[in-house]
């Protein structure tokens, strides 16, 4: 086979596992949204209502808990950002695919080079 196959071979394999060695394929990307005023007020007249979660069945505790109090804390909201995951795993991928091929391509045709140089 020739080298050059083998070398895309490999940086196909090498772009497919590159968002899970550099773990970028976890939905990490997110962008952070403050609050708008009226959410604030919202969110604060909410949690003087129920004193700060506390008055609630177990199951609205727990949401209030997880998801109101943090929001109210941070001024805003962390949200998934669908393009930012994309474009970096495409990137990541890419370079992965570069690499992996620049290793794979190159380094046994230097590797060759000097070995002859070496044994003359």
């Amino acid at each position: 086979m020739k080298q050059r196959k083998i070398a895309i071979s490999l940086a196909v394999v090498g772009a497919i596992a590159a968002p899970f060695v550099t773990g970028t394929w976890e939905m990490m990307p997110r962008s952070f949204t403050p609050l708008s005023a009226e959410e604030e007020k919202t969110l604060t007249a909410y949690m003087e209502k129920t004193k700060s979660c506390q008055t609630l069945k177990y199951d609205e505790h727990m949401y209030c808990e997880v998801f109101q109090k943090p929001k109210l804390a941070d001024g805003g909201d962390f949200q998934f950002s669908a393009p930012k995951y994309w474009a970096l795993n495409l990137a990541t991928a890419l370079a992965g695919f570069v690499v992996v091929f620049g290793l794979a391509y190159l380094l046994p045709a230097i590797a060759r080079r000097y070995w002859r140089w070496l044994n003359t």
